[in-house]
């Protein structure tokens, strides 16, 4: 009988500059769970919009909301639409609870991104501005959705009255090809303000061979999204999900942003 490595799955975050400076606590969560037949990697980041108080809260709901949909049937699609109605009832919930507060699902506004691998294949959700990165085993990195730039216009939300119509899903083509799927927040994609300098920086976490170095991956891990918040001077999340892991013993540090 074949025996498959489980997953590994590694995650980062770091609280940015401007909230330090005004010695708040950051607005990211990030969250993973594996088992024997799947395995999910969320980023989540509430919006710093005066309007959503609860916006770290909305985060950590939207973080929850996806790992309870874990063992969900497979399709990118659906997964989604499973999340944004979950993230919805807990958001009423929290509302109805404190009526004297005078809270919306607003308060929460949050972005989501999402990667569910399982036996069928790997399936991406997303909904706001962030990144997902694909790395394959012959070198190569790609965006499944378009970069979301908005300049401090705003970006999509879970708290959206259409948050059904702005999800964005993928199910990943040849997953049997992937070597990793990297979800970043905005505060590490906006530390690299050419789109290519990210899929490197992604190509070299797969250089370093996360199955024979987990430990130092993740140290390097913390340390570049450190760096990024430092730069970009926003929360940076990065949750790395390795399907099957790499026995590769190169290693060599991280080019930071």
């Amino acid at each position: 009988m074949d025996v498959h490595p489980a997953p590994v799955i590694l995650t980062a975050t770091a609280v940015g500059a401007s909230h330090r400076r005004r010695s708040t606590d950051g607005d990211d969560a990030v969250g993973a769970l594996a088992h024997t037949d799947a395995a999910m990697a969320v980023v989540a980041d509430g919006h710093s919009d005066p309007r959503c108080t609860r916006a770290r809260r909305g985060a950590e709901l939207a973080v929850q909301a996806a790992l309870q949909h874990i063992d969900a049937p497979a399709g990118a699609a659906d997964l989604g639409l499973a999340v944004v109605r979950t993230w919805q009832h807990m958001v009423r919930r929290e509302v109805a609870a404190e009526p004297e507060a005078g809270l919306t699902p607003l308060a929460f506004g949050t972005t989501v991104l999402i990667c569910r691998a399982h036996p069928g294949g790997i399936d991406l959700a997303q909904i706001g501005d962030g990144d997902i990165v694909v790395a394959r085993l012959d070198g190569t990195a790609t965006r499944p959705f378009a970069i979301e730039r908005t300049g401090g216009s705003g970006t999509d939300s879970l708290s959206d009255e259409r948050a059904e119509d702005l999800l964005r899903a993928h199910e990943v083509e040849d997953p049997a090809s992937v070597s990793l799927v990297a979800l970043a927040s905005d505060g590490v994609d906006n530390a690299y303000p050419d789109d290519a300098a990210l899929l490197d920086a992604v190509l070299e976490i797969q250089e370093m061979g996360p199955r024979s170095h987990e430990r130092r991956v993740g140290t390097e891990l913390r340390r570049w999204v450190e760096r990024a918040a430092a730069t970009s001077g926003d929360d940076a999340s990065v949750a790395l999900l390795i399907p099957s892991p790499s026995s590769r013993p190169a290693l060599r540090p991280l080019r930071h942003a």
